[in-house]
């Protein structure tokens, strides 16, 4: 799996794995503006992301939404996130596609 580059120093994958998603949420948290029409929207929209061979991030794209408004804020958030170190298969980089759930709480 691929993992946030500020991530790196951690010596286990499953403290690169903790450290990136905690890495995300942070960025969802601090950067999430709900739109003026969807202001009484609660739900998840599920953002599809591919981490290409050399860490740079493909197109965001949704894999299950909302309200359209609702949609385009959770590609705007996508494309607040940071590098990644590539994923990779058999020990050679690979593309791998992440599934990011972005909560809309009800505010």
């Amino acid at each position: 799996m691929p993992y946030a580059l500020v991530c790196h120093q951690l010596e286990t994958r499953s403290e690169r794995r903790q450290c990136s998603d905690l890495v995300l949420k942070n960025i969802i948290r601090k950067n999430l503006q709900y739109p003026p029409d969807a202001a009484d929207y609660e739900g998840v929209v599920f953002v599809s992301l591919i981490i290409r061979k050399d860490g740079s991030r493909g197109e965001a794209r949704i894999r299950r939404g909302g309200p359209a408004s609702i949609n385009q804020e959770a590609l705007r958030l996508a494309e607040l996130f940071p590098s990644f170190h590539p994923g990779s298969f058999m020990r050679h980089p690979a593309d791998v596609e992440l599934n990011i759930p972005i909560r809309f709480p009800q505010q």
